[in-house]
């Protein structure tokens, strides 16, 4: 048997033609982490749609690590999202926010169901045989209730400072001769 032919339920063989158990795959570990990002603290996202705009941290999400952070749209257009920490870097400006009650969100917030990736293609085909009609929102009111309670707390923490709603406005940029491992973030 060549180690090919393995199918689940065959007993492994090593070099010296012993039987080897098939081990089970460890567990996922989340992402340690890092010290830097603790709640309130404002990040600068590095990649994707919002690359070079700031937002506030808020938690890491228990099942897939993924830091939870808000523009908040409001203030520059970032809403709600789940962002690696990869991608982030930590400043040292904080929003104070111990008043925002971010329990009730985790990753299901953020998945699609079934039923949301059907109407997707849906909505796409209606779209391209030249639907003129408004669409419909198909977020749940449940989901819209909890951001927007979230978000109109943090809106409420940052607008008490002007130039932290400034700081936020204003888009990340590096200049000729300007070296983010020599800046003091």
């Amino acid at each position: 048997m060549t180690r090919n032919a393995i199918t689940k339920g065959m007993i492994a063989m090593n070099r010296k033609g012993k039987k080897v158990a098939n081990k089970p795959k460890a567990a996922r570990k989340l992402p340690k982490l890092r010290p830097a990002f603790t709640p309130g603290r404002v990040v600068i996202m590095l990649g994707g749609r919002f690359r070079g705009r700031r937002a506030v941290f808020l938690k890491q999400l228990p099942s897939s690590g993924l830091c939870m952070v808000a523009g908040p749209y409001k203030i520059n257009g970032v809403p709600l999202k789940r962002i690696s920490q990869k991608f982030c870097i930590a400043t040292s400006a904080k929003v104070d926010v111990s008043g925002v009650d971010v329990s009730a969100i985790d990753d299901t917030h953020f998945r699609k169901t079934k039923e949301d990736v059907k109407a997707d293609a849906r909505v796409a085909k209606e779209i391209s045989e030249g639907r003129t009609e408004p669409l419909e929102l198909r977020t749940p009111k449940e989901k819209l209730a909890q951001q927007e309670k979230l978000v109109s707390a943090l809106v409420d923490r940052i607008k008490k400072d002007a130039v932290m709603t400034a700081y936020l406005k204003q888009p990340f940029s590096l200049q000729p001769n300007e070296f983010p491992h020599l800046m003091k973030w």
